[in-house]
């Protein structure tokens, strides 16, 4: 029974190890903290750049646990590829780049790209994910969510 228990101990430590800290205790605080921007609005959608679908997490209705997963897929239209390399993720109200912490652990699937332990803090979350196609046809698609 013991060894079970040290077992299931080690697993949890080590599944929190190998989260991969999106956002830092402090980054969430002062974005939760700032009060919301105001300004001109945002252009309109083109209908003929690429979607943006989060797959997951599921049910960001409710409030999640972090780590959690995090899935997100491109889907390109009007036959313009997607540019990759444009991809950007941003946090919170003063859109702070988390490209690359993102891109370290996440794995690139045939449609979008998948990361396993994503982690953040207890609080509201905003990250917003933007890519191009090949005619410079921008998306856009923001998360928001609780993590508990």
């Amino acid at each position: 029974m013991k060894h079970g228990v040290v077992a299931l101990a080690l697993a949890v430590l080590l599944a929190d190890a190998a989260a991969v800290q999106l956002v830092t205790p402090d980054e969430a605080r002062r974005s939760q903290a700032a009060p919301p921007l105001t300004g001109a609005a945002a252009s309109p959608a083109d209908p003929q750049a690429p979607e943006i679908a989060i797959l997951d997490p599921r049910g960001i209705d409710k409030p999640i646990r972090s780590p959690f997963s995090m899935e997100v897929e491109f889907r390109p239209r009007a036959g313009a590829p997607l540019d990759f390399s444009s991809l950007k993720v941003f946090y919170g109200t003063f859109k702070l780049d988390i490209t690359d912490r993102l891109l370290q652990e996440a794995v690139r699937t045939p449609a979008g790209i998948r990361l396993l332990n994503a982690a953040v803090p207890p609080g509201r979350h905003r990250i917003l994910v933007q890519i191009r196609d090949t005619q410079n046809r921008i998306a856009e698609k923001e998360l928001s969510f609780k993590v508990e």
